[in-house]
């Protein structure tokens, strides 16, 4: 399969509303910053309100055991199995075209980078594993670790693919994720990847 064959991309993530998966096809040709991209397909599946009433208790700091959050990993982990699924099946795309997987998990908690502790913490669940093992493809995860691990803040993790999408040689534009939490990404007219700035800016829709 060439660089400018189109492979497809499954995209799986929950923001901390959690209420429920948000699942993407999305076609891309070319490499790097000659990479062209394209929605095939969307789909959000609601959690079961039992499972988003656990992941909301988790993440306010009710009271859960070592078990507990086990299970809710392997439920977090089923709920993205199974919205990616019914996402690949409503597509209808050839099998031979999907390549991966990139799962943002479920956000249960970020703690920021500080003088005293230079590297953040945060915590994802949704047991890549079991989408892998249920999908069948290879399954890429928790996006912002490697970030933290270098001593940045973990996210926002959109600002290259922003760049490449949105990047113009004569225009500058600003891009908005309204997600629970908010972020812009600034893309200067011109710029290169480097030149990119991307910031959470507050809450969005986190009700």
């Amino acid at each position: 399969m060439t660089a400018k064959t189109e492979r497809y991309f499954l995209g799986l993530t929950s923001g901390y509303s959690a209420d429920g998966v948000d699942a993407v096809l999305a076609a891309v040709s070319g490499q790097g910053e000659h990479m062209a991209v394209r929605q095939v397909r969307y789909e959000f599946t609601p959690y079961p309100p039992a499972l988003r009433r656990t992941i909301l208790a988790a993440t306010t700091g009710e009271a859960i055991t070592a078990a507990d959050m086990a299970e809710l990993d392997r439920d977090v982990g089923l709920a993205m199995a199974a919205a990616a699924k019914k996402l690949i099946n409503a597509a209808r795309v050839a099998r031979r075209k999907l390549i991966a997987v990139g799962s943002g998990g479920q956000a249960l908690a970020y703690v920021p980078p500080t003088d005293a502790a230079p590297i953040g913490g945060r915590l994802h669940v949704g047991a890549p594993a079991i989408i892998a093992e249920t999908i069948g493809l290879p399954v890429v995860a928790d996006f912002g670790a490697a970030d933290l691990a270098a001593g940045g803040r973990g996210g926002p993790v959109s600002a290259w693919p922003d760049w490449v999408l949105f990047g113009h040689e004569r225009k500058t534009r600003i891009v908005v994720h309204l997600g629970a939490v908010a972020s812009i990404t600034f893309c200067p007219a011109g710029g290169q990847a480097g030149d990119t700035l991307a910031f959470d800016a507050g809450p969005g829709t986190l009700v």
